[in-house]
């Protein structure tokens, strides 16, 4: 295949910056006819097939020949087309690194003449590098100039798509670097204003959601435990009354659960009042999980936990021998003791109400 035969068009779709959900390939000329279907907001931050490793039916019939990298006096934009479907081609024959290399080097050229198109190829090859396991730390990198590209621009959708994926990949890992939470909690900020709650309901809630869990799961002194547990409590709530158990069962069920969770952990002078309200949460969300598996045998030890709390004994007895059950019969060694250790801190109070009953 000649570069020179489609130079013309692609330096012309170039030069208007074209985004869409096709691959760039596709964006800049028909080359591959056959565009992706829309998919839910996360689907379209996946790059494209050729992208994921999969083979078209056309290239399994003997494809064309990769086009030659034309040389560097030739327009950069041209240049990026040559390299960007080299790079798809790469993917596609599971050479990542040789793709992610492509499409950086494609992005490159045309940061300053599309930066609409520069964005969608970092964000294809941060999506390669990411499945091929390389390192976190230029992925970061170059999600964080694919979003800053779109400032300004018309495509506030797609920046925060990029913004909810570096959010997605920090968070992953905030458990050996904390600091990375905080890094996070920052590109959802900025992604619930790129994805408004009126024109983007579920990426917005999906965003608050993110959130809560961050700041739960940092490190916490008594000051920040009070401010952060409050912050993700609201952003629980905000989540909530967008998702809904039978359209986004998933995530209405882990932004259920996290708010139960922090209810009973957070400061408060309504200490039961929040109990009772994560009670009633535990107990909606075992009523959409018939399972009898390890989750379930969970989230019946976080309720038997909660109703001992509020002093009900022998429902919170009732409750943690069933998820007791359940969790030896998976083999959750750990959780099982954690649950025997509750059932006889039960027992000892139940002995010493009976003392002073007897006293009385």
């Amino acid at each position: 295949m000649s570069w020179q035969r489609f130079s013309r068009v692609f330096a012309t779709a170039l030069c208007v910056g074209v985004a869409s959900s096709l691959p760039l390939s596709a964006q800049l000329i028909e080359v591959d006819p056959a565009p992706r279907a829309g998919g839910t907001i996360s689907d379209r931050a996946i790059p494209s097939t050729a992208a994921r490793g999969a083979v078209p039916e056309d290239r399994g019939r003997g494809a064309a020949p990769e086009p030659a990298v034309p040389p560097a006096d030739v327009d950069p934009r041209v240049r990026a087309w040559v390299l960007a479907t080299r790079a798809h081609a790469a993917a596609a024959a599971e050479r990542p690194s040789e793709a992610v290399a492509g499409l950086r080097e494609a992005a490159d050229l045309v940061e300053r003449l599309a930066p609409a198109s520069a964005s969608r190829l970092l964000g294809e090859a941060s999506a390669i590098a990411t499945l091929a396991g390389e390192a976190a730390a230029r992925t970061l990198l170059d999600l964080e100039r694919a979003a800053t590209m779109l400032e300004g621009l018309a495509f506030e959708e797609q920046r925060g798509e990029l913004l909810m994926t570096r959010a997605e990949l920090l968070m992953s890992l905030g458990a050996e670097r904390p600091a990375m939470l905080m890094q996070a909690v920052q590109c959802l900020q900025k992604a619930t204003q790129a994805l408004p709650r009126r024109s983007h309901p579920v990426p917005y809630a999906l965003c608050h959601l993110n959130v809560a869990v961050a700041y739960l799961s940092m490190p916490m002194n008594e000051h920040a435990a009070r401010l952060r547990s409050a912050i993700a409590v609201q952003s629980l709530r905000e989540a909530l009354e967008i998702l809904e158990p039978r359209v986004h069962p998933e995530a209405w069920q882990a932004a259920t659960i996290n708010l139960a969770n922090a209810l009973q952990h957070l400061p408060s002078a309504h200490v039961e009042a929040n109990l009772m309200e994560a009670v009633e949460l535990y107990e909606q969300v075992l009523g959409h999980r018939p399972d009898d598996g390890p989750a379930r045998g969970r989230l019946l030890a976080n309720l038997g936990n909660a109703l001992a709390h509020l002093g009900r004994l022998d429902e919170a007895a009732d409750r943690l021998r069933e998820a007791r059950g359940m969790l030896e019969r998976c083999g959750e060694s750990p959780a099982v003791d954690g649950i025997d250790v509750v059932l006889a801190e039960i027992e000892a109070v139940r002995d010493r109400i009976a003392e002073r009953g007897a006293d009385a």
